[in-house]
């Protein structure tokens, strides 16, 4: 069945900062004032990560069922390729992180659909659907009969669902309302999760055209889908500089990670099968500080305000 290790290690830790980032992000913007740190936002993170290990743990699976990862491959998640853990035990904790995720959400739903809070565009139950829309698009990334992303979907799926889906989630938990600030801050969020899936799909151009699984990557080609991974970083970069200027200028800050992804850059322009190994793994530990900078800029920007 395989250790309690293994089986943490397929639910890809390293890529948690994809809704971590994403819950803080939103907090920042919608929490009242003074009131960063509580249950609340502990109880969103769990959320993210918890839907974010179901969509893994499902990839995982699927992928495996459907050859698309092999013993051969160069990199990304070999726990179940390598038997590290067993398909059974997979299931089951895929069931056991949606069941959680539930459990997590719930209370958080009833909290507003019972408040007394001013809506602008949604009703009480659109909580619940944002959550089902959150776990359905994890679901079908990977999962038959959908498999999204062997059609060239998995990017807009992945991007929807921990870009704006989770971070208006996020937004309602506090405010109990949708906010247009969140939808604009998510773009440069979206990107650079973006980045991490497209940065995993590019090393696995060979593997996945194989296996008959047609991500963006494989439609690119490599030299392509490097340049689609630079248009995605830079990007997140306007994107920001955008934000700053017209919102909160403490943004700035986020430039501070311009070096790292420099380097990024010119690493998966080498196409070194070493260096492309863990090329996801490089992209989403830029993507936790690029983010920790946006929360410590924007919640600084708006203390000197208040």
């Amino acid at each position: 069945m395989g250790t309690i290790y293994a089986y943490l290690y397929a639910t890809r830790p390293w890529s948690w900062t994809a809704s971590i980032i994403s819950v803080l992000v939103a907090h920042v913007l919608t929490a009242s004032p003074g009131n960063f740190f509580n249950l609340t936002l502990l109880n969103s993170i769990f959320l993210g990560a918890a839907v974010q290990c179901l969509a893994n743990l499902v990839n995982t699976y699927f992928d495996n069922l459907n050859k698309v990862d092999t013993k051969n491959m160069s990199g990304g998640d070999r726990a179940l390729v390598d038997g590290k853990v067993s398909p059974g035990g997979v299931v089951v904790l895929s069931i056991a992180m949606l069941v959680l995720s539930t459990l997590l959400a719930l209370p958080l739903i009833t909290q507003h659909s019972n408040s007394n809070s001013n809506r602008d565009d949604f009703t009480n139950n659109d909580m619940l659907v944002l959550f089902i829309v959150g776990v359905f698009l994890a679901l079908t990334y990977t999962a038959s009969p959908f498999n999204l992303k062997y059609y060239a979907m998995g990017d807009v799926v992945i991007m929807t669902a921990f870009g704006p889906c989770l971070m208006q989630f996020v937004s309602y938990v506090n405010s109990g309302v949708m906010n247009e600030e969140v939808t604009l801050f998510s773009i440069p969020i979206m990107l650079v999760t973006e980045a991490i899936l497209h940065a995993n799909n590019t090393r696995d151009i060979k593997s996945d055209a194989k296996s008959g699984a047609t991500t963006l990557a494989v439609l690119f080609g490599f030299d392509n889908s490097v340049r689609f991974y630079t248009f995605l970083i830079a990007g997140a970069y306007v994107s920001t500089l955008w934000l700053a200027l017209t919102r909160h200028i403490g943004l700035l800050i986020v430039f501070l990670t311009v070096p790292q992804a420099l380097g990024l850059v010119k690493g998966i322009s080498e196409n070194n099968q070493k260096k492309l190994a863990n090329v996801d793994e490089s992209t989403a530990q830029f993507h936790m500080p690029f983010g920790i900078l946006m929360v410590v800029g924007t919640a600084g920007d708006k203390a000197y305000l208040e």
